[in-house]
């Protein structure tokens, strides 16, 4: 029997998976990657989402820093 192991979740702050400049957050679950990277956003800036695969990752999403609209009076 082939025992298939559990693909995970990394943020980079690179388009380029493989870039040498890229920083990583490895994760197990798709909404703790989402959650964290959403965070991360105020301060780091754009971030790529991937899910890890056997082969090449896969960029699943684009997350980027949204402010809160404001009221001026």
């Amino acid at each position: 029997m082939v025992r298939l192991s559990n693909m995970n979740w990394t943020l980079t702050d690179t388009f380029d998976y493989h870039s040498p400049e890229a920083n990583y957050w490895k994760f197990d679950t798709f909404n703790e990657a989402k959650i964290k990277g959403e965070k991360l956003t105020s301060s780091i800036g754009t971030l790529y989402l991937w899910k890890e695969t056997i082969g090449q990752p896969i960029k699943w999403m684009k997350l980027t820093y949204k402010r809160r609209n404001s009221i001026v009076k």
